[in-house]
């Protein structure tokens, strides 16, 4: 049976992870340059960790996702707006030099943040508050409306299981993240709209990573959240990558029932890579979930550099299905709204 374990002080020691696996609570020290991968020379570390804060916020009848990548060889933000009931999708984006994004080591009390003229997004990780704030001022343009928020994030440790996990994509080589899905609260701004961020009703999907990623790079992924028809919140995290030891023990799926965590087995996703807004089936190996996403739309972005290229995809829909928990309870999954990821890279 799947338990989580006991934290440890630090995530490396001796040059090696202590422990890989899936933990009660985040890491108070996430000493990951002190990791020593085969091949690697370490002053190359820190040139090496792939590093992101991901939120994916899901209102009553919009979507607010916003993002931003130190990849060492260029930092990357994006910030879209999606109106679910038009079907009008802003985007802005900025991709500048990799030290422009700024990403903390400490969530706990730590900050990140992203400035590029005028489009800035702040992040403040105060889980020894029990919540994440951020704050987003992007100037529009005649055809794209501004974007301005300040948004509480309310992960209190007390209530909601994070999926905290370090797992190999290689020889000594992890890759952490942090996951969870919470309530939200706040003001948005979008052109001459402004929305009250309502914590009864909308939800914020938290992706954390750092990871020391190959060169050659690919994943895919999926996750949503909402309220079912009894009021309880559920979400989803499902990710299918280049984990080569064992993905039926490490991956980093798994489902949330009202801040309750529960892991589910590997994936496999069948979907067009050549037209990714096409319908997506999502199954775990066990068969205890099985999904169904027909997007609406996508995000993309294209970047080639030569030897550096980076290929992503990220529709956006409504899934319906199944899934069942770890006591054995089925969820019927209609119109929860959410994403899924198509992704290579070298970087």
């Amino acid at each position: 049976m799947f338990k989580l374990k006991e934290t440890p002080k630090r995530l490396v020691e001796n040059g090696k992870v202590v422990e890989w696996g899936f933990f009660k609570t985040p890491f108070r020290d996430l000493n990951l340059l002190d990791i020593k991968i085969p091949g690697l020379p370490s002053f190359l570390n820190n040139f090496r960790l792939k590093e992101w804060q991901h939120y994916a916020l899901i209102g009553g009848d919009f979507v607010l996702t916003f993002f931003f990548i130190n990849g060492k060889y260029m930092s990357v933000s994006f910030c879209y707006f999606l109106d679910r009931n038009t079907g009008r999708f802003t985007e802005h984006h900025k991709n500048v030099p990799g030290g422009v994004a700024k990403l903390t080591w400490d969530l706990f009390n730590g900050d990140c943040r992203f400035k590029a003229g005028n489009y800035r997004m702040e992040f403040d990780n105060r889980l020894s508050e029990g919540k994440h704030r951020a704050r987003i001022s992007i100037k529009g343009t005649k055809k794209r409306p501004g974007i301005e928020a300040e948004i509480e994030m309310l992960e209190d440790l007390n209530k909601i299981q994070p999926l905290v996990s370090v797992v190999p994509i290689g020889q000594n080589r992890p890759m952490y993240t942090h996951k969870a899905a919470v309530p939200v609260r706040g003001e948005i701004t979008y052109g001459e709209r402004r929305i009250s961020l309502n914590e009864k009703r909308d939800i914020i999907l938290i992706d954390i990573q750092k990871t020391y990623y190959p060169f050659n790079t690919w994943w895919q992924w999926a996750a949503f959240a909402g309220y079912d028809k009894k009021g309880r919140l559920l979400a989803i995290n499902l990710v299918k990558n280049m984990t080569t030891i064992d993905d039926e023990a490490y991956n980093e799926n798994c489902l949330w029932v009202d801040g309750k965590l529960s892991k589910l087995s590997a994936v496999r996703f069948d979907f067009d890579a050549k037209d990714v807004t096409r319908p997506w089936k999502i199954e775990t190996t066990d068969g205890k979930c099985s999904l169904v996403m027909r997007p609406m739309g996508e995000r993309k972005g294209y970047i080639n550099l030569g030897i550096l290229v980076d290929d992503y995809h990220q529709p956006f829909g409504p899934y319906s299905g199944t899934v069942v928990d770890s006591k054995g309870v089925s969820y019927e999954i209609e119109d929860f709204f959410g994403v899924t990821e198509h992704h290579r890279a070298r970087f």
